[in-house]
């Protein structure tokens, strides 16, 4: 069996580059800078959050623990991605509604699956800001500079 030489990569799984682009196609005007905007606060809400725990905890290994459990589980399990929100516990529905993760799903599913826009997807759109406002204001407020 020939080697192949080091620059040259296997192709990779999934819809080719055209494929994707034609799958894309039929999106209305306007959707790419609507999924790309709100696919950008996410992270950013994420990253304050980020930013709030570091400043909290004394170590940081107490904000590894800190950031899993107050991120990462939530929005795996509590944003229904995974489970329907419908199915769960009533008080779980309460408690899935402070999870960033829910509203980008909510929107990413009615943006891609759904086809609709902005106008459809307002009240989602102005939750998700609030939040990136809300963290981002508490991270930078409880943010203390330390030299060491």
């Amino acid at each position: 069996m020939a080697k192949l030489p080091a620059t040259t990569m296997p192709p990779l799984p999934g819809p080719s580059p055209p494929a994707s682009a034609e799958i894309l196609r039929d999106f209305p005007d306007g959707i790419d800078f609507l999924i790309t905007g709100v696919g950008n606060m996410l992270p950013l809400v994420g990253l304050a959050i980020g930013v709030l725990v570091a400043a909290k905890t004394g170590s940081q290994r107490a904000a590894m623990l800190t950031a899993i459990l107050a991120t990462m589980l939530p929005s795996t399990i509590l944003s229904g991605m995974v489970f329907p929100i419908a199915s769960m516990a009533p008080v779980l529905q309460l408690v899935t509604n402070v999870v960033p993760a829910r509203w980008f799903i909510v929107i990413a599913r009615g943006i891609m699956l759904k086809g609709v826009g902005l106008e459809h997807l307002w009240r989602e759109t102005l939750v998700l800001i609030g939040m990136t406002l809300f963290f981002m204001t508490v991270a930078v407020r409880s943010f203390k500079a330390r030299i060491a």
